[in-house]
């Protein structure tokens, strides 16, 4: 397996991974965002990073649900956390990693507090349903 940046010819396996996870449609790689892919050969699991003020976030991080695509996760999670360590050792200062986990991705919680994440922050939303015209 190979992590690497993402590739143009990487779309096809990246809008896979989407679908197969039931994100929105109209999702799309952000523009001008950083990520990296694990490959063997073929895209199994992707990650969409950036560096704001609260520290390392990890915007995006999915799979294919598939063994190969869990390893790569995995393989990908632990390359995460050495770009987060050297950046901490580097700058000589302590340097936060982590993202959004919804609440329904309780196995996903699970695996990060394993791993000794903690929870930081509580997101908070609210739907907006569309309106349905009426006609009067």
């Amino acid at each position: 397996m190979t992590i690497r940046a993402p590739q143009p010819e990487d779309a096809e396996a990246i809008a896979s991974i989407v679908r197969a996870h039931n994100l929105p449609r109209e999702w799309t790689w952000p523009e001008g965002k950083h990520g990296l892919v694990v490959a063997n050969p073929r895209v199994v699991a992707f990650c969409i990073l950036s560096e704001t003020i609260y520290g390392l976030v990890i915007e995006e991080l999915w799979e294919e649900q598939t063994r190969e695509g869990f390893r790569g996760l995995s393989r990908l999670s632990k390359y995460i956390e050495t770009i987060a360590q050297q950046l901490a050792d580097e700058r000589g200062e302590p340097l936060a990693c982590g993202g959004i986990v919804r609440l329904d991705r309780a196995t996903h919680i699970a695996a990060l507090k394993h791993r000794d994440y903690t929870e930081c922050a509580t997101i908070l939303e609210k739907i907006f349903q569309p309106r349905v015209p009426c006609d009067i």
